[in-house]
C-alpha cells in the first residue's frame, strides 16, 4: 500500500530519499541553458548522477545489481525510456568506446532526437539534444503519473 493509501501493484517501493540517494538533487538546479559541448557533457553527467546513478545505486543498495534494467524498466517503462537515453548519451560522452548495444541505442535516439537530420546540418545542436532530454524526461513523468492515477 502507498503513502497515500493506494494500492499499486507490480510497482516497487522506492525509498531514494531515505538512504540519502538523491543528494545531487541541488546539482539539477543549476543546470542552465546549454550552449556547447562542454556544457553539454555536464549537463548530462548531472542528469545521469540525479535519475540514473541513485537508481543504481539504490539497487545495489537492496542487494538487486540489475534493478534499473529489471524492476524500474518493467514497473515504470515510459519514464524508463527516458531514463534509458540519459545513460546513453552520457556514456557516449565519457566513453572511448560503446558496445554494440549501446552504439546502437545512441544511434537510433540521435536519429530521432535530430529528426533524422545529420549532427553538422542542427542549429544549436547541445540545445536541441538538452531539450530533447528534458521533454522525453517530462513525457516520462508524465504518463506515469496517467498511469497511476
Amino acid at each position: 500500500m502507498a503513502a497515500n493509501g493506494i494500492y499499486r501493484p507490480n510497482r516497487p517501493s522506492h525509498e531514494f530519499t531515505e538512504k540519502g540517494l538523491t543528494n545531487q538533487a541541488d546539482e539539477f538546479l543549476k543546470i542552465s541553458v546549454v550552449t556547447s559541448q562542454k556544457d553539454f557533457s555536464s549537463f548530462i553527467n548531472t542528469c545521469y548522477r540525479c535519475f540514473v546513478e541513485s537508481i543504481d545505486n539504490y539497487g545495489v543498495s537492496i542487494n538487486k545489481s540489475k534493478y534499473f534494467w529489471n524492476e524500474i524498466k518493467n514497473a515504470y517503462l515510459d519514464l524508463f525510456e527516458a531514463l534509458l537515453r540519459i545513460r546513453v548519451y552520457r556514456n557516449e560522452r565519457d566513453h572511448i568506446q560503446l558496445n554494440d548495444t549501446v552504439n546502437e541505442q545512441f544511434l537510433t535516439f540521435m536519429k530521432i532526437d535530430l529528426e533524422e537530420h545529420a549532427p553538422s546540418q542542427v542549429t544549436d545542436l547541445y540545445f536541441t539534444l538538452q531539450q530533447r532530454i528534458l521533454d522525453a524526461f517530462l513525457r516520462g513523468i508524465q504518463a506515469e503519473i496517467t498511469k497511476a492515477s
